[in-house]
């Protein structure tokens, strides 16, 4: 009788053991689903949290953008409420109009034909390209030509900017 108690035993032990083992394997496989499902959402998260950086830097830069275009506002309004000069009004950098509008024409970074394309409304206007961005266009924040972005250059050059420095007309500045 103990005998067969003892095989009963056993075989009820076995039998737990395999029951046993397969709750085993099933727990670890949703253990592993759930891992699975961490990651893919890790993953997910990280994308967030890269177009969330990506949307903070291009604020930032736009709000940088938007700050010197205020600042050439702000010294566009100072240079309009200037009193004009005995000779006539001056060039917006302080010397003589023609002398500043003939510098920036012949400035290797200004190109007419890219301005007016670029810019419409300076197409059939009495000012030739040069005096518009001269007069306008550069308070205005417009780019001279393709290869200067005039906001970028001045965000990177604040100091410029605070010196009231047009980049094309100072041969000390390399834009």
């Amino acid at each position: 009788a103990l005998t067969r108690d003892l095989a009963a035993c056993q075989a009820a032990g076995a039998a737990a053991e395999t029951v046993h083992q397969a709750e085993a394997a099933a727990r670890l496989q949703q253990i592993a689903g759930l891992e699975q499902t961490l990651a893919l959402r890790d993953q997910a998260c990280a994308a967030y949290q890269a177009q969330i950086d990506t949307l903070r830097q291009e604020a930032a830069r736009r709000d940088t953008l938007y700050q010197v275009q205020m600042k050439l506002r702000d010294w566009q309004l100072a240079r309009l409420s200037e009193k004009p000069r005995f000779g006539g009004p001056p060039g917006p950098s302080g010397g003589k109009l023609a002398d500043e509008v003939a510098a920036v024409a012949r400035h290797p970074l200004f190109d007419a034909a890219w301005y007016q394309s670029s810019y419409p409304d300076t197409q059939g206007t009495a000012l030739s390209a040069a005096e518009h961005f001269l007069r306008h266009g550069f308070y205005e924040g417009r780019d001279p030509g393709p290869r200067l972005r005039l906001l970028d250059w001045f965000a990177a050059h604040p100091q410029v900017l605070a010196a009231r420095k047009n980049p094309l007309l100072d041969p000390d500045l390399v834009p």
